[in-house]
């Protein structure tokens, strides 16, 4: 398509000139403003905000953002502002594991390394990630959260996925602990950096308490790993489906700062 190639630019090159020059975020210098254009495709979309939102920091301008309907505002919210952390490469040969880069966010007593996957080719594409690549020890069990499809992916030290074409998916890896623990939500892929102020886990109380920036809306769901021998309790204005460990959590008629959520251990 025009938008992902023109035979002199487009997203395609654009986004290789973000990556190649990796070395450079968040050292020398922070993106100057830019100017974003939204591609109509969305795994081009895909594409194009995961490579601005990982190239270490960008400012958004644009004078057809009033005009942007609102799930397009809504698509815009999950990638900006760009994650605040210095990039690291992965992989940038395509001809090997695809082109993969990670960024590590830190919160509380816990790390998330977010890995960016893009595909750049024209068929789908099978990625492999290992927690050693990003420095996780040997014998500690992570799980990985696939932040674009909200989903869990099998595993607990090496995972794979697939991409489809033009398109890149943002897999967040935590170390997986012995109770309830944040997963990902539906807002910000760095939502622990951007849309969350703490998560914080109350092991004499069974209590795991939310609380999001003050500048910041909550965003529509949250996702959290509960353990087989945790069992959540109902409590009045606070929604949430389980399957199996994954519990979510319904924000949409929230409007306090804090959620707590708490827990019988059996």
């Amino acid at each position: 398509t025009p938008e992902w190639e023109t035979g002199r630019t487009g997203t395609r090159h654009c986004a290789e000139n973000i990556r190649c020059n990796f070395f450079w975020h968040g050292r020398v210098w922070d993106n100057d403003a830019d100017f974003l254009v939204q591609p109509h495709d969305a795994p081009l979309f895909r594409h194009w905000a995961t490579a601005v939102a990982f190239s270490g920091g960008a400012a958004l301008i644009s004078a057809d953002l009033p005009t942007l309907t609102l799930a397009r505002r809504r698509q815009l919210r999950r990638y900006f502002p760009a994650v605040d952390a210095v990039p690291q490469p992965l992989e940038l040969r395509p001809d090997r594991n695809g082109v993969r880069i990670v960024c590590m966010v830190g919160h509380g007593e816990e790390t998330t390394h977010l890995i960016a996957c893009f595909n750049r080719g024209d068929q789908p594409r099978t990625f492999a990630i290992d927690a050693s690549e990003v420095g996780v020890p040997a014998g500690v069990k992570c799980f990985a959260w696939n932040v674009v499809l909200a989903r869990l992916l099998g595993g607990d030290r090496r995972w794979n996925f697939l991409v489809a074409p033009r398109d890149a998916h943002v897999i967040a890896i935590r170390q997986q602990l012995d109770r309830p623990q944040f997963a990902g939500s539906s807002g910000h892929v760095a939502s622990e950096q951007v849309e969350l102020a703490s998560v914080r886990w109350h092991p004499r109380t069974g209590k795991l308490g939310i609380t999001r920036r003050s500048e910041r809306a909550w965003p529509e769901r949250l996702f959290f790993i509960v353990p087989p021998n945790f069992t959540p309790k109902r409590r009045r204005n606070v929604r949430f489906a389980q399957k199996s460990r994954l519990l979510t959590l319904d924000l949409c008629d929230i409007s306090t700062r804090k959620i707590v959520l708490a827990f019988f251990l059996s």
